[in-house]
């Protein structure tokens, strides 16, 4: 009797464990297939890299690569005008690229701006729809964000 309800017990728990997995697995699959859609949009925007520019990045690359084969750290800042969009986009999207490939500690990633500018990052607030969380960071610094 006891080795039955035993038996029943870890049917039921296996069953509940399957079907969390599930859930699970179908919330990153509607995950991912956003992320890749945005990817999508952003290779549309960006049709063609001027030769002299893909020049540059591929010696980027080349630096990076050399560093971290040296076992050297890798500091990255992406900087735009006012670090309002493009910069911290860039950061987000490269950390996430990076924990998803289970690089999170090989670079060091930030973001700043060209103009000091106290305004909402209002492209930030769209990364709700991504699955990131963005909440204030701290109620000492205005429009300071962090997103998980």
């Amino acid at each position: 009797m006891c080795n039955t309800l035993s038996m029943k017990l870890i049917n039921r728990t296996l069953i509940l464990l399957v079907i969390l997995f599930l859930q699970q697995l179908l919330h990153a699959q509607r995950l991912t297939n956003t992320i890749q859609q945005a990817v999508v949009e952003v290779g549309d925007t960006f049709t063609q890299i001027s030769p002299d520019r893909l020049t540059y990045l591929d010696q980027i690359a080349f630096l990076i690569i050399k560093k971290l084969n040296n076992q050297e750290q890798v500091d990255l800042l992406f900087i735009d005008a006012d670090n309002l969009e493009q910069s911290q986009l860039a950061m987000l999207w490269l950390r996430t690229g990076m924990i998803y490939y289970g690089y999170q500690n090989l670079l060091n990633i930030q973001s700043a701006g060209m103009t000091p500018g106290n305004q909402p990052p209002s492209p930030l607030l769209s990364l709700n729809s991504y699955g990131f969380r963005v909440k204030p960071n701290s109620q000492k610094i205005t429009h300071s964000y962090k997103v998980d």
